[in-house]
């Protein structure tokens, strides 16, 4: 039996490494995402409204979204914690909230499109398309396509973390 080429033997290596770096890249995504029940999601969303720095009537639709929602809890919490931390972009924040209260599964990178909302100041609009992006994700390269986009915006973004944008929305309650 013919032995196969040097070339194809470090080609397969190569491939099942990379392949095995994506899976855990999207494994260690879905870790980040805080799981809560409904119950535990409404209660804690109730909670942020009441005690938020920055109260506006819209973001109690978050509550609203929660209790019709069926997947995306530890989101939709993350996303009204945000909203209501940073004071702007509220739409924003309630429109990826309605595409986490209406998916039929969990969407990841969710929570990390929402600190893009607060991380940019200017330039915002695609940030629900790439939302939809992620709900549509389905393969491996589709959710790639998506992490980078994340990454080559945060890249761009005002501010360089969500506490540095929750830190100069703070500032501006002063």
């Amino acid at each position: 039996m013919k032995s196969l080429p040097q070339p194809n033997k470090l080609f397969t290596v190569l491939l099942i490494g990379l392949l095995s770096l994506q899976f855990v890249t999207i494994k260690e995504a879905k870790a980040q995402i805080k799981q809560y029940t409904k119950e535990d999601a409404i209660k804690k969303i109730k909670e942020l409204l009441e005690n938020a720095p920055f109260k506006m009537s819209s973001n109690n639709q978050l509550e609203k979204m929660a209790k019709n929602a069926n997947y995306n809890f530890g989101s939709l919490v993350y996303i009204t914690e945000l909203s209501t931390k940073i004071g702007y972009h509220t739409e924003l924040f309630i429109s990826i909230g309605e595409i986490a209260s209406k998916a039929i599964h969990e969407i990841q990178f969710l929570d990390q499109i929402a600190e893009l909302i607060g991380m940019k100041t200017t330039e915002t609009s695609g940030l629900i398309d790439l939302a939809k992006q992620a709900e549509n994700a389905k393969t491996e390269i589709e959710l790639q396509k998506v992490k980078e986009e994340i990454s080559k915006l945060k890249s761009k973004a005002e501010f360089k973390t969500i506490d540095e944008a929750i830190k100069n929305a703070q500032e501006r309650l002063k």
